[in-house]
């Protein structure tokens, strides 16, 4: 008989192995580059009282400055400007002869964080100035965040030879090439978690050490325990999600949830006040001065004229957004009590229903196919769809933008929760037509969902379907089908296209013209054409970002980000691109257990419509549909992949589950689950730095304290 060994040596030898993986790693792992400034400054003879520029960080009106002041012939003193409000100064420095000295300038508008010219004010950060060794200059200052084409030495782009802080420096800098730091054992769990977590050795290690030190067993669970347990389980799941939304889109201050938070126009109130009294174009007119101007839609011209983002027609305000969530929450509360719903409220509800739908929807999928799933494989597709990065994303920065994806998002997971009670059990009139006009509603409300018609018209085949043995082939399938019950399914999109294309004809006189050509932005709106915005050379560039662009990972808080790549082979005539997580990131289990699936797909019984495989094929045809139309346009972004996301989730989801019930590893299963939670707190993090209009621009000090509290 085998000796079986002791647990307690089980745990100590994974916790071994795990550290030996870490050190290994700590090892092999490459000096980083300090990201200090070392220069070489040769400081000019200057009047007394005279002031120049040192370091600039950041653009107009929003730079950090570190100046020279000088004191007298030998004396200057040095000082800190974060956009005017001013900052710490240092002491009398005595200048040796020659007046040449070795500086290190470590200011936090250093830090190139978020990859992009977006100026965010954070509270407050270290900054240390050392001359020839000697600290000088050292205090939390308030600071802008700027990327790195930001930073001029010597000079003040922003503001000219006469600036807050100085002019033009008149000596010279000669920046020193930055020492390669190794990372402090001590940092050794931050570095290796974040800088190497791409590495699939190191998700294996974080699996077996959360499997040797928790002692997780609900793998090994008897699949009897899972029938109950599984709705509490993602019950749970989809509590902490809602509050966590809360949390976020509030900014952390649930009680001011309906105060007008970003600062920009509210335009769905906007258009309900206008539905109000009886119109389509809003109440606010245009001034004179900018339909006076020679060209109104030229940024240069009309700055300061326009409303952001409005479209200007024949002398109107409009928006281009589908009025279909004004009218679904806006409006009725505008009649009911007078009063508006905050952008930021709109966008939290609209996101909470949808994640508690897409949770009620995975809970269904799985009691109709795999009624003996694991717990531990609900909870982690439970995490996964609860948490996913691009839909906590939306509360993040809940503007305007996002009310109508979240709102897309909500009716998409109705309408997978419908769908769920007809998979696989025939024909029910009413879950069907209400998955019918989930669906719909959602291309209401983002018109580019439509393009899932192909696999929906799939899902409706299968739903349709009568009732019993059906014939092999082709034939004998399509006969099976109940072409009646099809017609009725696609009434709801044929009703929604022909609402979508009366407004478009009374606002703007074509059934398919929905006024961008007239949109008030940032520059001027005509490119070329429509055609530049959509091509096919945008495909492969989109392709890649949303398929798996990888986020940044940090040695500081929040240790992961969202951000915005330059793809220099991208189409000429490229608008944009903000920050973006890809779906290979973003829903780790969903993708590795989609292309497991897709390997064996000669083995998938896609012709049966009573099979789980049938319906995952149909829905990565819809997801497929609306993630090509989306890779077509000239901008990739994070909110835009809620349109497609609902039927990745699922059809993965469904995939995961296929094997999953059959995995007998324990180690294993603790692994994915490790990746579960991860990829959720890494959600998490990334929603508190969305940009100015999110949660570190709207609360900055509790982001502080988070981050203070954090390692």
């Amino acid at each position: 008989m085998a000796v079986q060994p002791h647990p307690l040596s089980r745990r100590l030898a994974l916790c071994a192995l795990a550290l030996c993986v870490l050190a290994a790693a700590w090892v092999l792992l490459r000096p980083m580059p300090e990201r200090a400034i070392r220069c070489v400054v040769t400081f000019p003879l200057q009047p007394p009282g005279t002031v120049e520029t040192l370091l600039v960080a950041g653009q107009a009106h929003s730079a950090d400055r570190l100046g020279v002041r000088y004191l007298d012939d030998r004396r200057i003193q040095l000082f800190w400007d974060s956009t005017g409000r001013g900052g710490p100064a240092s002491g009398p420095i005595t200048l040796p002869a020659g007046r040449r000295v070795a500086m290190r300038i470590d200011a936090p508008s250093l830090y190139d964080r978020l990859q992009r010219p977006l100026l965010e004010r954070e509270p407050d950060d270290w900054l240390d100035v050392t001359v020839d060794g000697r600290e000088v200059l050292r205090g939390r200052v308030e600071f802008r965040r700027s990327a790195a084409i930001d930073r001029h030495l010597g000079t003040d782009p922003a503001l000219g030879q006469r600036g807050e802080s100085g002019g033009r420096f008149h000596g010279t800098i000669e920046v020193r090439p930055p020492r390669r730091v190794r990372v402090s054992p001590w940092k050794l769990p931050r570095a290796l978690a974040w800088t190497l977590v791409n590495s699939a050795g190191t998700w294996l290690a974080l699996g077996w050490a959360v499997f040797a030190l928790v002692d997780w067993r609900a793998a090994r669970l008897s699949p009897r325990s899972a029938l109950g347990a599984d709705a509490r389980l993602l019950s749970g799941i989809g509590l902490a999600a809602v509050l966590a939304t809360f949390f976020i889109g509030s900014a952390g201050q649930p009680f001011e949830l309906g105060e007008d938070l970003n600062g920009y126009p509210e335009g769905y109130a906007m258009m309900a006040h206008a539905f109000a009294h009886g119109q389509l174009a809003l109440l606010q007119r245009p001034s004179p001065a900018l339909l006076a101007l020679p060209d109104p839609y030229d940024a240069r011209q009309n700055a300061g004229l326009r409303l952001h983002d409005a479209i200007l027609y024949h002398g109107k305000y409009y928006f281009y957004y589908s009025p279909l969530p004004a009218v679904l929450m806006n409006l009725p509360v505008l009649w009911l009590t007078g009063t508006d719903v905050p952008q930021a409220m709109a966008v939290t509800l609209w996101t909470s229903a949808g994640t508690v739908l897409m949770l009620a929807a995975l809970l269904a999928f799985k009691r109709r196919w795999h009624p003996s799933l694991p717990l531990w494989a609900t909870g982690a597709l439970g995490l996964s769809i609860g948490f996913a990065a691009p839909v906590v994303y939306l509360v993040g920065r809940p503007t305007m933008y996002e009310q109508p994806v979240a709102a897309a998002y909500a009716f998409l997971g109705l309408g997978m929760f419908a769908l769920a009670k007809v998979a696989g059990r025939g024909w029910r009139f009413g879950w069907a037509m209400t998955a019918a006009f989930g669906f719909a509603l959602a291309a209401a409300c983002r018109p580019n969902i439509a393009f899932a018609c192909p696999g929906l018209g799939l899902v409706w085949l299968l739903a349709a379907r009568r009732e019993g043995r059906i014939a092999a082939g082709p034939i004998g399938w399509l006969s099976a089908v109940r072409w009646p019950r099809v017609v009725l399914l696609c009434l709801p999109f044929l009703a929604v296209g022909a609402g979508l294309a009366t407004l478009n004809c009374m606002r703007f006189g074509a059934p398919l013209e929905f006024g961008w050509r007239w949109q008030l932005w940032g520059r001027r709106t005509q490119l070329a054409s429509q055609a530049t915005n959509f091509s096919l050379r945008n495909i492969p560039p989109n392709a890649q970002q949303y398929l798996y662009g990888p986020p940044q990972f940090l040695l500081w808080f929040p240790y992961v980000e969202a951000q915005a790549r330059k793809v220099y082979f991208r189409s000429p005539y490229t608008v944009g691109a903000e920050p973006l997580v890809g779906i290979a990131w973003a829903l780790p289990l969903e993708a590795i257990a989609l292309l497991a699936w897709a390997a064996n797909l000669r083995r998938h019984r896609l012709a049966d419509p009573a099979s789980a495989d049938s319906w995952i094929g149909a829905l990565l045809v819809a997801g497929g549909g609306v993630l090509l139309f989306n890779m077509t346009y000239s901008a990739f972004a994070m909110r835009y992949m809620p349109d497609f996301l609902p039927f990745i989730e699922i059809a993965g989801a469904l995939a995961f589950m296929t094997w999953a019930g059959r995995l007998k590893r324990p180690a294993l299963a603790s692994a994915l689950v490790g990746i579960a939670v991860v990829a959720a707190l890494a959600a998490l993090a990334m929603s508190l730095d969305t940009g100015y209009l999110g949660f570190s621009g709207r609360n900055p000090e509790l982001r502080a304290q988070i981050a203070t509290c954090c390692p």
